[in-house]
């Protein structure tokens, strides 16, 4: 289970996934985790062709934080976006 505690405005789910329906099948997920915490938000899921993509993403959006799994794209984004808090994120 993930417990996450957040006072945001908007959250966005900036994906590289590939496959069929990568959109509707992560807001699907993104819908999930909302309710498993108790609570809506609003933002947007951005499909990417690549993780480096994300980096302009992150500065026009203007985010305050930035999550992934991939430890490629977390060192690029510590690099490019200086006062981001950035972290990586371990998955089994």
């Amino acid at each position: 289970m993930l417990d996450i505690a957040l006072d945001v405005d908007k959250l966005y789910y900036i994906t590289s996934r590939s496959g069929l329906k990568v959109q509707l099948q992560t807001e699907l997920a993104v819908e999930d985790l909302a309710l498993s915490c108790g609570r809506v938000h609003s933002g947007a899921v951005i499909p990417v062709q690549r993780a480096e993509d994300k980096i302009p993403l992150i500065k026009a959006l203007k985010l305050t934080h930035f999550i992934d799994d991939k430890p490629e794209t977390v060192e690029l984004a510590q690099l490019e976006c200086p006062g981001v808090n950035i972290a990586l994120w371990h998955q089994p």
